[in-house]
């Protein structure tokens, strides 16, 4: 699938993997070990820490950052000896349980292939990427050597590494630049940055990491923290200034994201930015949606609670881990210190990571020696989920059962299933997406537990005979389809037959460019009368001979009352959401037509819009959510159904994943299709493309209506209705 189209400031390299990451198997663990396990723990004690290894003769990338002094505003005093690597954790707080989790060093890693690691990252597959003078390292997760890709971009001097499940991001300090690449082939790389102080400018940016669907990176020689755009690697927003005080920083490091809410629904996790705020010695916490200071943890020293240089930080389950200039240090739920860990002749610590499982690894770079320290963390509090992900096995896919921490990380990292399905379907290699029971389980309310597949969607037919055609609905009967074109028209579908339901004009039972259409299951229709300014309803009558409509309400027949060229209609919970085109809002009405409230403005910063004209509200994970199609901000915008903005799919463009115009937006099964100039586009709910299709003889396509197994979309310029192939039904078995 091509990449999105370049912003300003990004430029495109493309490089090829000749030998792409193959994932490796986890042996799951017996209950017969794991009670041998616990019996050697009862009849033997606690091994002491390796000494570790000699320094090899690598010697170190130098760094560009100065190293100021210590400030000289703190008071605190400094003690005068460090906590012993053995010194046991302090007894728990009364403001929370700490489970007994334990940090032991197990061993460290040297060879003439690590030289100067500054960060490593652990990947889906449990392969683990340390960042190195001009490339990234790749070994397996016990560490050892794996082969190399043999294609990778350049980079001059990669310091910070990050993941999600399709994509894997490094900053390049030397070149000031941020690095996209396909995590299973390494190309079809982005980049973007520059060196400045400006947006989507950096001075020597560090740490790199990803909370939702924004990357957010430590400009270290500008003193802030920059997020921007997942997808499109766009700035956003940046926070942070050179200083001492609350919210200002001091050559900024490691960052991670701190997950502080134990809802079920993943939506309602509340997500904290922790910062390395390394020449003030302590953690900085920040608010990711608008970068507002939240706390400050720790000071310069060497007890407890108190850090020198820390560069390196990992949050997981409510714990904190931190990598300091010649140790570890845990910090429990309450940001107090629960454990020390010292590494014996360490010239300095960097980046940390941890894998995945109940018994987990800490991975922590030592760079001037040219070293990785390997840590196990003992009894970190996990929940459980039985799952079975998808494994390839030479052309066949079967289930089996695999640790659920797996398909845990999976959800952590993408919120929406459309987007899993897209990542299974570019990994797998399938002509279609396969719904997995099993994963859709741990989503609350997403789907039914049936495995769907896609046919490649493609024109089936088309519906002519219309003027201009535009809007789609159905009546009370399934056989009927309500059309909007320059009049209101009924087709029937068996006969194949049509009857104007009303005539151009601006009488009571007239409409004038009719467009979005919404019918109840009683079979009262509501439409939009764009040009006359107004929401009309209908009263389907049982008796067919009979007058098609009972009773006509209007209201705003003034272009200046509430309604100015009415667009998108959608029914939800009994109210009715709508486009006002020219107002550039939404209005939602009950179904008495009485006004509710309205939201949104024009223009194209986050929450505006600018001629909207689609909608549809979707359930994501259970909770309803409108997608709207921003029109001339080319753009699918995703709102709370109370008018909080989410986010923003696309921007101006022809390929996939963008848009030219885009008229409609409507959610199909687990996926967003989108009407637009000349062509369909299929997403997921987070707005990962997967499918293109564009329509012979350069149409311009409107409405979209699904039901019966089909696609309606109407399109102005070919004066018809296209059908297009939908979902089936796969009885049980995946095909």
């Amino acid at each position: 699938m091509p990449p999105n189209s370049n912003p300003s400031g990004t430029s495109y390299v493309e490089e090829s993997l000749d030998e792409p990451i193959v994932e490796e198997k986890q042996s799951l663990p017996t209950k017969k070990t794991e009670k041998k396990k616990v019996k050697a723990k009862k009849g033997k004690k606690e091994k002491k820490a390796e000494p570790a290894a000699e320094p090899t003769t690598a010697t170190p990338t130098p760094t560009p950052i100065p190293t100021p002094p210590p400030p000289q505003t703190k008071t605190s005093p400094m003690p005068t000896k460090r906590e012993t690597p053995d010194s046991p954790p302090p007894p728990p707080t009364t403001t929370s349980s700490l489970p007994p989790l334990t940090l032991k060093h197990l061993k460290t890693l040297s060879s003439d292939m690590i030289k100067a690691p500054t960060s490593i990252c652990v990947l889906p597959n449990g392969k683990l990427s340390f960042s190195c003078p001009s490339k990234p390292i790749f070994l397996t997760s016990d560490c050892k050597s794996t082969k190399q890709p043999n294609k990778l971009p350049k980079l001059s001097l990669p310091s910070s590494l990050c993941c999600d499940t399709s994509s894997f991001y490094i900053t390049d300090s030397e070149t000031h630049k941020i690095t996209r690449l396909s995590l299973r082939t390494m190309k079809g790389t982005l980049q973007t940055g520059s060196l400045g102080s400006g947006p989507c400018q950096f001075q020597f940016p560090r740490g790199i990491c990803l909370i939702k669907n924004w990357l957010f990176v430590s400009d270290c020689n500008n003193h802030r923290i920059q997020r921007l755009s997942k997808t499109l690697l766009e700035f956003q927003i940046s926070f942070g200034r050179i200083g001492s005080a609350e919210g200002e920083l001091r050559y900024p490091n490691g960052i991670c994201g701190h997950e502080c809410s134990g809802e079920d629904d993943i939506e309602k996790h509340v997500y904290e930015l922790i910062v390395c705020d390394t020449q003030n010695h302590r953690l900085q916490f920040f608010k990711v949606d608008d970068g507002s200071f939240i706390r400050s943890v720790g000071e310069y020293g060497v007890g407890r609670g108190q850090f020198e240089e820390p560069k390196g930080v990992k949050s997981k389950h409510g714990f904190i881990f931190v990598a300091e200039k010649t140790r570890v240090q845990v910090l429990n739920r309450d940001y107090e210190c629960h454990q020390i860990i010292e590494v014996s002749g360490c010239s300095g610590l960097d980046g940390i990571d941890l894998g995945h499982g109940s018994t987990q690894k800490c991975y922590v770079c030592e760079g001037g020696n040219g070293r990785i320290h390997v840590f196990e963390v003992d009894n970190i509090q996990v929940k459980t989920q039985n799952s079975q992900p998808m494994k390839k096995v030479k052309e066949e896919v079967k289930v089996e059962e695999v640790r659920a921490r797996a398909v845990i990380e999976a959800v952590e990292r993408t919120l929406h299933m459309g987007d899993i399905l897209s990542y299974l379907y570019d990994l797998l290699g399938m002509a279609g997406f396969m719904r997995i029971a099993s994963v859709c389980k741990l989503w609350n309310g997403v789907t039914s537990t049936k495995l769907r597949q896609l046919s490649q969607l493609k024109w089936v037919s088309k519906i002519s005979g219309f003027e201009y055609p535009t809007y789609i609905s159905t009546s009370n009967l399934n056989s009927e389809l309500i059309i909007s074109s320059t009049s209101l028209i009924k087709y029937n579908l068996e006969s194949k037959t049509t009857q104007v339901i009303a005539e151009t004009g601006n009488s009571a039972f007239n409409v004038k460019q009719p467009r979005g259409i919404a019918v109840t299951e009683d079979g009262i229709m509501y439409v939009c009368d764009s040009r006359n300014h107004r929401l009309q309803r209908w009263d389907f009558k049982l008796n067919r001979d009979e007058e098609g409509y009972v009773k006509n309400t209007r209201i705003a027949t003034d272009p200046k009352g509430p309604l100015e060229s009415p667009e998108g209609l959608v029914l939800y919970d009994d109210k009715l959401y709508l486009t006002d085109k020219s107002k550039c809002q939404i209005s939602i009405y009950d179904l008495s037509l009485s006004p509710l409230e309205t939201f949104s403005k024009k223009g194209n910063q986050d929450g505006e819009l600018c001629d909207p004209s689609g909608l549809d509200v979707v359930l994501v994970n259970g909770q309803p959510r409108i997608y709207v199609a921003d029109s001339s901000n080319h753009r699918i915008v995703q709102f709370t159904l109370s008018g909080n903005w989410i986010k923003n799919l696309g921007k101006q463009g022809r390929q996939p994943g963008n848009f030219q115009l885009p008229n409609d937006v409507k959610g199909v099964r687990d996926f967003l299709v989108v009407s637009e100039q000349k062509r369909v586009q299929v997403l997921g709910f987070g707005g990962v493309p997967m499918q293109v299709l564009g329509v012979e003889g350069g149409g311009c396509l409107w409405g979209i209506f699904w039901g019966g197994g089909k696609i309606y979309v109407g399109d102005g310029v070919e004066r018809c209705v296209h059908l297009l192939e939908c979902w089936k039904e796969v009885g049980g078995t995946m095909k």
